[in-house]
């Protein structure tokens, strides 16, 4: 194959490129990567730490956005972004608050096994409530407060979402 000018094209070399992800072994590298990072979202999402959180997320795909017509109509449909939009809260909120506090520990110079100890001691106290009512009943007394406040009209996916991801952390 040659140009117009005679010049064989298989023997000129082509312009190097100066980009170092464009060697296609780097490109083959990446591509794994993406599919291992796909896989292992998938295997996150069959998980058993996934599973408490399941019934509230598909619970909330079944809760109309509106109560009904007070005038008898027909409850309307759910809407079907809701699910999307609580998990796009708990991830929000999970992300946010883990890396607050990673921030935190790291700036306060604390041991990073912290959270985990705090975490469990609040699981401890928590199982003593359960145990004993006199102490279940103390815990209890600072959340009475919203025990009061009702459900909103539609409430909000993304705030439940946030709320449940900020219980995970």
């Amino acid at each position: 194959v040659s140009l117009l000018d005679g010049t064989d094209v298989r023997r000129t070399p082509g312009p190097r490129s100066t980009n170092p992800w464009a060697s296609p072994s780097r490109i083959v590298g990446m591509l794994t990567l993406v599919l291992i990072g796909l896989l292992s979202g998938i295997v996150t999402g069959l998980s058993p730490c996934i599973l408490p959180v399941l019934p509230a997320v598909l619970a909330t795909s079944a809760i109309p956005p509106a109560l009904a017509d007070p005038a008898g109509g027909a409850p309307p449909k759910p809407d079907r972004r809701r699910p999307f939009i609580v998990i796009a809260g708990l991830v929000t909120s999970f992300a946010v608050f883990t890396l607050i506090g990673a921030s935190l520990l790291a700036a306060l110079g604390l041991p990073a096994d912290l959270l985990r100890n705090i975490g469990i001691a609040a699981m401890i106290v928590v199982g003593l409530g359960f145990l004993v009512p006199a102490v279940g009943h103390l815990l209890e007394r600072p959340f009475a407060r919203f025990s009061r406040v009702g459900p909103r009209r539609g409430g909000s996916a993304f705030l439940f979402g946030a709320t449940f991801g900020l219980a995970f952390v």
